[in-house]
């Protein structure tokens, strides 16, 4: 019954006494539609009435994710996922002495050691171009997620690679490894992007980039430790734990981007419906005038039923 209410209420002060029932009913359900997204100011700051009391529409431009408030917990997911990130890449480096031991004796143990990161290096001079085209086609929540993917498939078999003391199995992951490292880096920017504009685009960015950094920082004081206490392979498992919470970030990421984008596309789109049907000036003479009439006599509940 109180809706009944608001929705007369709504009419009165939303649209003229001229327009035809259909007319009304038309607008009142883009009333409705609208009220549902948005909050009950949507109808001042589309309508106005100047001293003529004539109805002018408020041209609003259509909302964007950067106005969301949830931009800063995607913020904080690409920091969480991106720190995983570097915490796996940097794993060689403070285990050089541990995996010297562990594959003894091995005469090129350097020159394989430096394949490490020459196989996730060399593809990269190209594979970001390629990342970049396919984040624009596909969306940068979507191949976020795939990079991190990428980066887990290759943590594990560098570890599995470590346990089966097989330097072939480990290149094959750093490479694997590779394939997202840098790519997620490409698609962390997109997002950023797309969720901050203004003055709040360079903030996001250093900050993810300084957060990120973290995860380096992490690697080298909790390698050592457990590799010096649990065995080599246990230190590069950790890393896959870490990347496996990296992709449960982009996968919560993904989810929050698509349920945000869908719900300003459908508050959108009802906004769309009421500004057309307002704009709209089509008027009913007689049949109209009647209704109105008829809705000014009659009381408030009879007033809702009527609508």
């Amino acid at each position: 019954k109180k809706n009944k209410k608001l929705l007369c209420q709504l009419v009165k002060i939303s649209i003229k006494k001229t327009v035809s029932k259909q007319r009304c009913l038309y607008i009142m359900a883009g009333i409705l539609k609208s009220l549902s997204f948005t909050d009950s100011s949507t109808i001042e700051q589309l309508y106005e009435q100047n001293d003529n009391n004539r109805i002018e529409v408020v041209q609003r431009k259509p909302r964007n994710i950067s106005s969301e408030k949830s931009r800063w917990l995607v913020l904080a997911l690409i920091c969480v996922s991106m720190t995983c990130t570097y915490y796996s890449y940097d794993i060689p480096s403070p285990l050089h002495q541990n995996l010297s031991d562990y594959m003894s004796p091995d005469p090129h143990f350097e020159a394989h050691f430096n394949m490490l990161y020459t196989f996730y290096s060399v593809p990269n001079v190209i594979l970001p171009f390629f990342g970049g085209s396919y984040t624009d086609r596909l969306g940068g929540a979507i191949c976020f997620l795939l990079f991190a993917c990428l980066t887990l498939g290759g943590q594990f078999l560098f570890t599995l690679g470590i346990q089966l003391k097989s330097w072939a199995v480990m290149i094959l992951g750093r490479t694997v490894y590779g394939l997202g490292g840098e790519n997620i880096c490409v698609a962390q920017s997109s997002l950023l992007a797309q969720w901050f504009v203004g003055k709040e685009s360079a903030f996001s960015m250093g900050l993810a980039v300084s957060i990120s950094r973290v995860g380096s920082v992490l690697n080298n004081m909790i390698s050592p430790v457990m590799a010096n206490r649990y065995g080599t392979s246990s230190a590069a498992w950790v890393g896959v734990l870490m990347n496996s919470i990296g992709v449960c970030s982009a996968v919560v990421l993904l989810t929050v981007d698509n349920r945000v984008r869908a719900r300003l596309s459908e508050a959108n789109r009802a906004q769309d419906l009421l500004t057309a049907s307002l704009l709209e000036d089509q008027y009913v003479g007689e049949a109209s005038a009647e209704w109105a009439g008829h809705v000014e006599e009659g009381s408030e509940d009879q007033e809702g039923d009527e609508v």
